[in-house]
């Protein structure tokens, strides 16, 4: 993967369950490189989000590929982005 120059946005949903969730790699407003992990039901409002500013490209990779990894073990299919 490597150079996060454009934000990137990958989403999945696990129809059974009714859940959504997605990840956003992009620069906050002060330059720094910023992962951005968010979750919730598709019937009402109510989840969550984690801030995270990975140290390297490489911890970028490394986060995405295993958040991918999990989100599929957990059932969960890709309905945007390309992980």
């Amino acid at each position: 993967m490597g150079n996060w120059t454009e934000p990137i946005l990958w989403r999945w949903i696990h129809p059974e369950k009714r859940r959504w969730y997605l990840v956003w790699v992009g620069l906050d407003l002060f330059g720094d490189r910023v992962l951005i992990r968010a979750w919730g039901s598709l019937d009402s409002r109510r989840g969550g989000e984690k801030r995270e500013i990975p140290a390297s490209e490489a911890e970028i990779d490394k986060r995405l590929h295993a958040i991918a990894r999990q989100r599929r073990r957990r059932g969960y299919v890709v309905c945007g982005g390309s992980p």
